[in-house]
């Protein structure tokens, strides 16, 4: 094998190396992404839910957001929703960024 096949075997082994590692990047920030939107569906759910499944069937009374009977403040929800979105939205911009600089993404 001459110099120059070692190089370029060398060199495609090495961007299969890096090919392999964006890949496992890439696939443990898309699961973080998801857990961010599974948190914030969690923490905030659409308000699709009917008034009787809302209520605890005691003259409509409204059953406590969260165990303890304490119901959050709207300043802290608005805060915990501002955090959970920072956040998926820096992984949604990591996932792409990473995403652009793959081999095996088309660019057409």
């Amino acid at each position: 094998m001459t110099r120059e096949q070692k190089h370029l075997s060398g060199s495609h082994s090495s961007k299969r190396c890096c090919s392999s590692h964006s890949l496992q990047l890439i696939s443990y920030i898309y699961k973080l992404v998801k857990e961010c939107v599974a948190m914030l569906d969690h923490l905030f759910p659409s308000n699709h839910l009917s008034i009787s499944a809302e209520c605890d069937g005691q003259n409509g009374v409204p059953k406590p957001a969260q165990s303890g009977g304490r119901v959050p403040e709207l300043e802290e929800i608005k805060y915990m929703q501002s955090l959970y979105m920072k956040s998926t939205v820096a992984a949604l911009r990591s996932l792409k960024q990473i995403r652009s600089k793959s081999s095996t993404v088309k660019t057409d």
